[in-house]
């Protein structure tokens, strides 16, 4: 995922946006599955969409996750530069 070693929490950000917009296509094409009514298919697209909606649930989490972690970063970066 991160092509640095020390990634920032914005770095994160930037690569869990990328995964959550992507998970949100993946989502639309099972839709679009879906749509066509494959009875066949019609339990498998199911258990794709319960998962697709699983992982866009846990993305979005550590999204809020990430966006803590960065704003305490930099509370604690403008702590550090008051006591210099």
């Amino acid at each position: 995922m991160f092509k640095r070693k020390n990634a920032s929490a914005t770095d994160a950000l930037i690569e869990i946006r990328k995964c959550i917009d992507h998970s949100y296509k993946v989502r639309s094409h099972i839709e679009e599955l879906d749509d066509k009514g494959n009875p066949a298919l019609s339990h498998e697209i199911q258990e794709m969409k319960k998962k697709s909606n699983s992982i866009i649930n846990s993305l979005n989490k550590t999204y809020q996750k990430a966006i803590e972690v960065e704003k305490e970063t930099e509370r604690f970066r403008k702590l550090n530069l008051g006591k210099k």
